[in-house]
Order: C-alpha cells, then structure tokens, then sequence
C-alpha cells in the first residue's frame, strides 16, 4: 500500500501538468503490479467508458438513485462510521485481510 499513499499525496497537485504526469506514471505503475483479471476487466471497463468524455456522466437506474439519496440522506442525519472504527472492526472479523 506504499504506493497508493504516494499516488493519494499526488492527486493534490492535479491541476499542475507535470503533477497528473506524475499520477498517470503512478497508475500505470499500480495496474503493472495487479495480476488479477477481474480486477483488470473493471479497470478496464472504467477506463472505456470515460476515457472519450469530455465531461464523463453516470447513468444511474431508479433503484441505484433511491440508494444513493437513502445514503446522502443517512449521512446528513450523522449516521456515520468513521474509517478507524470500520478499519477496527475489519481487522477484528477478518484478520487475514486487513493489516
């Protein structure tokens, strides 16, 4: 995960042409590294789909909208988790996976 802190620092500065130089190599040298093609058939996917749009738009059905204001409207009425408490929790039921 040395990596992605490093690319995370990066995005700061994107408006900056060398700096999305920088994040581009970043990601290119975080795809190189994955071996699983699952995760490389999504990349893809993402990749396709906005790589020809100017201004790249969701199309979202009317179940994923109602899920999406469900969510929003969870979080204005503070029904959160904070990401130590959920890290916690991982590391507690799955400590193989969460370091």
């Amino acid at each position: 995960m040395k990596s992605y802190s490093k690319t995370k620092k990066k995005t700061t500065a994107i408006a900056e042409p060398m700096a999305q130089y920088g994040l581009k190599a970043d990601v290119h040298e975080l795809i190189d590294r994955i071996n699983d093609s699952s995760i490389l058939s999504l990349l893809h996917a993402i990749a396709t789909r906005f790589i020809d749009t100017k201004e790249p738009t969701i199309t979202l059905t009317a179940a994923e909208k109602k899920a999406v204001d469900a969510a929003l409207k969870s979080v204005k009425a503070g029904r959160t988790h904070s990401h130590e408490n959920v890290m916690a929790r991982m590391r507690k039921k799955h400590p193989a996976l969460v370091k």
